[in-house]
């Protein structure tokens, strides 16, 4: 009787890893950014959890600031800030602080964050300008500035780790990013 439970359980642990390989692997050939999308926590009312594009506005006027925290965003993965913004001073700041998650080796890493931009709040949004930024360390800072935005539009951000996923480099990426209409110190 114990053999046979050994068997089964055996016989399930193989099933599970040939299910969780075909996924995966069907998710690589599309080239989308498809699969899971890590949720992202943070201590303050707002979060980050966007697997889709945002459709809820945030004021970044005033004192207001958006924080954003990821861990272990997968290579050729991405996330929408839950909210999009206007922004009266015409710019976007965005401070982030990288850490390197999956393997502890010194490779490089790459963010990009693209910027979208809505006309109008129940508009989808086109992406109208990016920035990429990498590092090797265990972790940094790195900034992100888009000027000469239109105070009358609405702009939201996707961060989509675009390192090497090449066979077994796991070239994850933690951050928090602070977005801002002025710069953050």
């Amino acid at each position: 009787m114990i053999k046979l439970k050994k068997l089964i359980a055996a016989f399930l642990s193989v099933t599970m890893c040939f299910t969780l390989a075909s996924a995966s692997a069907s998710a690589a050939v599309t080239g989308e950014l498809t699969g899971p999308i890590y949720d992202m926590l943070d201590t303050s009312p707002i979060t980050t959890r966007g697997a889709n594009r945002p459709t809820q506005f945030y004021n970044l006027g005033g004192n207001n600031r958006y924080t954003a925290t990821f861990y272990d965003l997968s290579a050729d993965r991405g996330v929408y800030t839950n909210y999009y913004f206007a922004t009266g001073t015409g710019s976007i700041y965005v401070k982030m602080s990288l850490e390197r998650a999956g393997t502890t080796q010194q490779t490089d890493r790459k963010l990009t964050i693209h910027l979208y931009q809505k006309n109008t709040a129940l508009e989808v949004g086109r992406e109208i300008d990016s920035r990429t930024v990498s590092f090797s360390t265990a972790s940094t800072t790195r900034w992100a500035i888009f000027n000469n935005l239109d105070p009358n539009k609405f702009y939201f951000i996707l961060f989509e780790n675009v390192s090497s996923n090449s066979y077994l480099s796991n070239k994850a990426i933690s951050c928090q990013a602070i977005v801002d209409d002025y710069q953050p110190s």
